[in-house]
């Protein structure tokens, strides 16, 4: 295992959790460095957490602790006017005091452990010193042999009354987690300046080899000593606390459902929870991007698990960063989750989810939460699972539109007695029966927050509006003379092989095909290249944050032309790995000043859902015709970010010449140019320069006699 597969909170609480169990002994079995600067430290805290010390030790584990003694200011000033051998003679007294002073059998034990992992060179010890006071910090730093970090930072010190007797808390800080190197980074160079004895107000010593050689004396001989000694103390140790915490949470009495305190609803959102509710438990969300769809979903499931109804939530999403996204979500306000799908750190799911399913149906658990992608949701195995359960499973489809696809609609399966979609677009583009069916099984949208109202309301939390105004530039471009006369002769096969196609009522692959040459000929236009050369240097103080939405084959050239400019980029695409997206959106959101990218190079990806509130460019080389795509790209730009004013659309639109075009071509290719105006003017009505955007087409739309539409 690795860090980066254990189910760590964004925080935890003593009152509530098993700290020891649920986050200690887990961090130090899958480490191999863990770095602590503690108030206090006791040898007893190895001895509780000596499971996780037996598994840190065979990953060959270095341990580099600081902790305190507590000196007067006469004692501090006098210990700076000896050499550094009477001071540490010094320190070696008041420490041995403290060590000398254990009680029984066990905590002798606890100094074997610490002699012998001294002795191992598993373990180096500091000690600081501050006049009139004690280094009171309390942070660690867990590393994995993958590059996976985890931090924390909160009250508990580094002893048996830290992780289990006392009340403690503290926030944890996960590398694999959007947004959180900025808090591992700042823990580590604390601990770096304390550990190289550069702080201003402390000092830091190493502890003296007289220390060292007295602890030795007693410490086990072997390894097989010392990890029968672990597992015997745990045991012991545990063994012993087990009853007064058991008395302890007895005369606490039932603890309060209180997992969702960070859960607040803005009132919209509160509105669409009841709306749902009413509509016996079933309906569709269909709200603009950045206005709060998935906290409006949790809303609803942390009311359905509120009313203690034992119930199966499933949650499915497009892809395996959505995934991540949402589990971190859930997890931030402090849901218990599962992940399925065909990552390897979800491999046992099948095991988990059918086990969950057993325990709510036979009342040992109340609910369990699950999310997963639409490939594992639609496939045999999971549905299988879920026809097994006997009583209320609620789905929540994210993205809702994509559950109408044929290969998907297999994972909707009547055992769901309760639904919920959710989308900016849950309509699916030129398939009526896929959005039929969705209609009919979700029923019908029961909230609506559009795309307009999102740009107008005010969002009270920050006094601005729910999304970003934007400026929008259609760039009209024109096949070459070869392109053109590759599109012309694509366009005769492709009408010759539909009107046969049509006759004989069958799918034709040969034509897709065909589709798919032609609409690649528009994408990659060569004369895109020529207007992104002027659109770079022209805007090249904004092109920070910005998104560059290409084909594979525009790829290099796009490079060159950013490599021209030292414009610094990273390709996205969907075959990068989710550990590899998340730190590429990482070093985006960083920006150049921080050594990140300024631009990602987006292949068939980032459409949906990711999100990323710094992008504040999009520039559109490769396009779609599809609303639900094109709007869900305008999403990923708008949403507020606190440097953000407005954002920046750049679309290229291909316009081909019909010269040597028969009548009948001609009025299917009205058709195709009726269609990108048609989404221009759905990109421009809400733009800042509406109007602006809309004379680029009038001569279009006069010269082919296109359905002028209103802005």
């Amino acid at each position: 295992m690795s860090l980066d597969s254990l189910d760590l909170k964004y925080s935890y609480d003593s009152d509530e959790d098993d700290i020891l169990n649920d986050f200690y002994i887990p961090a130090l079995s899958n480490a191999i460095s863990y770095k602590r600067i503690s108030g206090f430290f006791s040898s007893n805290a190895l001895a509780i957490a000596a499971r996780g010390i037996a598994y840190f030790i065979k990953n060959d584990g270095d341990f580099r602790l600081i902790t305190s003694v507590q000196l007067s200011e006469e004692d501090f000033t006098k210990i700076k006017e000896t050499t550094q051998n009477q001071m540490l003679f010094y320190l070696e007294e008041k420490f041995l005091e403290e060590v000398d002073a254990l009680e029984n059998e066990l905590m002798r034990d606890h100094v074997k452990m610490m002699g012998w992992m001294l002795k191992t060179g598993h373990l180096e010890m500091k000690i600081a010193l501050t006049a009139g006071g004690i280094q009171h910090q309390k942070i660690g730093i867990f590393e994995g042999n993958e590059g996976h970090t985890v931090s924390f930072s909160g009250s508990d010190n580094e002893t048996k009354k830290g992780w289990i007797d006392n009340i403690e808390e503290f926030h944890v800080f996960c590398s694999w987690r959007q947004n959180e190197m900025e808090h591992i980074n700042d823990i580590t160079r604390r601990f770096d300046k304390y550990w190289h004895d550069k702080a201003q107000r402390a000092r830091v010593f190493p502890i003296s080899e007289a220390i060292k050689d007295k602890l030795i004396k007693i410490a086990p001989k072997d390894d097989d000593e010392f990890e029968t000694l672990s597992l015997d103390t745990t045991r012991n140790l545990l063994a012993k606390h087990k009853d007064s915490i058991t008395k302890r949470k007895k005369q606490a009495g039932p603890i309060s459902n209180n997992k969702n305190k960070y859960l607040s609803l803005r009132n919209y959102q509160k509105d669409a929870v009841d709306a749902w509710f009413e509509n016996k438990r079933k309906g569709i969300f269909e709200m603009a991007t950045g206005t709060g769809k998935t906290e409006a979903a949790i809303g609803v499931i942390d009311r359905l698990i509120n009313s203690k109804e034992k119930i199966i939530i499933i949650i499915t999403v497009w892809g395996q960063s959505l995934l991540e996204q949402w589990i971190n979500k859930l997890k931030f306000y402090g849901y218990g989750v599962k992940g399925a799908s065909s990552d390897q750190r979800y491999s046992n799911w099948q095991e988990e989810l059918g086990r969950d399913i057993l325990n709510v149906s036979c009342g040992y658990r109340n609910h369990s939460i699950v999310v997963t992608t639409y490939q594992t949701f639609s496939s045999k195995k999971f549905t299988d699972l879920i026809q097994k359960m006997q009583g209320n499973v609620l789905l929540i489809c994210d993205e809702v539109h994509h559950v109408g696809a044929p290969e998907l609609q297999k994972g909707l399966v009547e055992n769901y007695n309760f639904r919920l979609g959710l989308s900016a677009t849950p309509d699916r583009w030129f398939d009526e029966i896929g959005t039929a069916l969705i209609r009919s099984y979700f029923d019908k949208t029961v909230y609506e927050f559009s795309m307009k109202k999102a740009m107008d309301e005010i969002n009270p939390d920050t006094g601005k509006p729910y999304l970003c105004s934007y400026k929008y530039y259609p760039i009209l471009v024109e096949l070459s003379a070869e392109e053109n006369e590759e599109y012309i002769k694509l366009t005769k096969e492709i009408g010759r092989r539909y009107h046969t196609t049509k006759l004989r009522k069958i799918d034709d692959e040969k034509l897709t095909g065909l589709l798919i040459k032609r609409s690649n000929i528009k994408n990659n236009a060569h004369a895109k290249y020529d207007e992104l050369k002027i659109i770079v240097p022209r805007f090249i103080n904004q092109m920070n944050y910005c998104l560059i939405y290409c084909s594979g084959k525009q790829m290099d050239y796009i490079k060159l032309l950013l490599n021209q400019y030292k414009i610094i980029y990273h390709e996205f695409t969907q075959y990068t790995t989710p550990k590899i997206r998340q730190d590429i959106l990482l070093k985006f959101e960083e920006g150049r000043k921080s050594g990140g990218y300024d631009v990602l190079l987006a292949i068939d990806c980032l459409n949906e859902g990711i999100d990323i509130p710094s992008a504040r460019m999009g520039i559109f080389l490769e396009n779609s015709q599809n609303p639900i795509e094109f709007i869900q790209r305008r999403g990923r730009l708008l949403r507020p970010h606190a440097d953000k004013k407005e954002a920046i659309l750049f679309d290229f639109i291909v316009i081909p010449n019909f010269y040597g075009l028969e009548e009948n071509y001609k009025e299917l290719e009205k058709r195709e140019l009726q269609k990108e105006y048609n989404r221009l003017v759905e990109f421009a009505k809400l733009a800042k320069n509406t109007q602006e955007a809309l004379k680029v087409m009038e001569k279009i739309a006069d010269e082919y006699n296109l359905v002028v539409m209103n802005g």
